[in-house]
């Protein structure tokens, strides 16, 4: 592991948003009026929007999306999403920091899902896996803060 990288990680701090997520997948067409839903909403937490021309997907908050939902009838919808965020800035020319958490995840079969802001990311999990993702992820931080590289558990 980069020493750079080592020292990112030992710094990091993670952070658990106290509300339940929801994805949603809808039709493309539908991204300007789900902007403007999530504007008239005035969500408090963390969302994420991603737009191709295949598909919109949203992270929102739960209760969020119980707001607007109606106005999506014929999107697709999966429950049960935790938000953690690393509290750690991110250089965007800095590479090799997720690796190594998401290594730690995959060796324990927890589904992971990345949203990146400019500086700063977030790691979505199943509420399921929750405790044992914090568990994994700590470990990692631990290691790093003690100077090792990353050990795969067994």
């Amino acid at each position: 592991m980069d020493d750079h990288v080592r020292r990112l990680l030992a710094a990091t701090r993670l952070h658990v948003a106290e509300v339940d997520y929801v994805l949603v997948r809808a039709p493309s067409t539908a991204y300007a009026a789900f902007l403007s839903a999530l504007a008239a909403s005035q969500p408090t937490s963390c969302v994420g929007v991603v737009w191709s021309s295949a598909e919109m997907t949203g992270l929102l908050p739960v209760e969020t999306w119980g707001e607007i939902a109606a106005t999506f009838p014929a999107a697709t919808v999966e429950l049960g999403w935790r938000l953690i965020t690393l509290e750690q800035t991110i250089d965007l020319a800095v590479s090799g920091y997720l690796a190594p958490l998401a290594q730690a995840l995959a060796a324990r079969a927890i589904p992971l899902l990345v949203l990146s802001a400019f500086s700063t990311d977030h790691l979505l999990v199943h509420a399921t896996d929750l405790d044992a993702a914090l568990v994994a992820l700590q470990e990692v931080i631990d290691r790093a803060g003690r100077g090792e590289g990353l050990r795969m558990p067994s």
